[in-house]
């Protein structure tokens, strides 16, 4: 079986990393000359998310290669702070493509990204749902009086 490095034991002084991730979210950002940099969420198998940024250099070349909710194995990359003023996730580095960068698919693998635990969680941190979480409970304990 093959060595995967898992998303969160990236960091910048390496580039010889090997993630196997699923693709969460793929999106592009345009230039004048309709050139565009291709920005992709990935989530590896225990659920753990970072963003990626591909030059308009390379990006043409991936936009094809890179469709949600398919797994894949990349190889060589950087690993850049997530410094942009918006940030997609709240990774604190990001994926930086390069010329060398290999992606191939890879055979879809259990994740934790996917139990109703994780999902719970994930909702309960998310700013609205605990808001709407106590407005029903509230609500639910006035209707049984």
């Amino acid at each position: 079986m093959a060595y995967f490095d898992g998303i969160c034991d990236l960091s910048p002084f390496i580039t010889g990393w090997t993630i196997c991730v699923m693709v969460l979210r793929t999106y592009k950002r345009f230039y004048r000359d309709n050139a565009f940099e291709l920005r992709v969420v990935f989530v590896d198998e225990w659920g753990i998310q970072i963003e990626a940024i591909i030059e308009r250099y390379f990006s043409q070349c991936y936009f094809d290669k890179l469709k949600e909710n398919q797994w894949k194995e990349i190889a060589t990359f950087r690993v850049i702070p997530n410094s942009g003023i918006v940030r997609a996730i709240t990774h604190y580095y990001m994926i930086e493509f390069m010329e060398a960068t290999s992606v191939i698919s890879s055979d879809p693998r259990g994740t934790a990204f996917l139990t109703d635990s994780h999902l719970l969680t994930t909702l309960l941190k998310t700013p609205f749902i605990p808001i709407l979480w106590s407005i029903w409970l509230v609500h639910s304990s006035i209707s049984d009086v």
